[in-house]
């Protein structure tokens, strides 16, 4: 599962600022978003629901929750069409 969230150069050199987008798309077609909305990260676009996350959480605190939102959302997809 390729889940890895790209940030840009702003936020890698530690200036704190946490601009960023991903998406990752499932078997199903359906694109999962992730994006940065104010002080806060969107996770967008599952049946599962939406979730976010306070900008000021650490790389891999983003990391984990992306991965779990991703995970959760295959998880869901496949229950619905009966492989799980």
């Amino acid at each position: 599962m390729d889940t890895e969230l790209v940030y840009n150069n702003d936020f890698l050199n530690g200036t704190g600022k946490k601009s960023m987008m991903h998406s990752h798309q499932l078997e199903n077609g359906i694109t999962l978003y992730a994006t940065q909305r104010g002080d806060y990260i969107e996770f967008t676009n599952s049946s599962t629901g939406d979730h976010r996350i306070d900008a000021g959480s650490t790389v891999e605190r983003v990391k984990a929750h992306w991965e779990g939102y991703v995970s959760a959302a295959e998880t869901a997809y496949h229950r619905s069409v009966g492989n799980i």
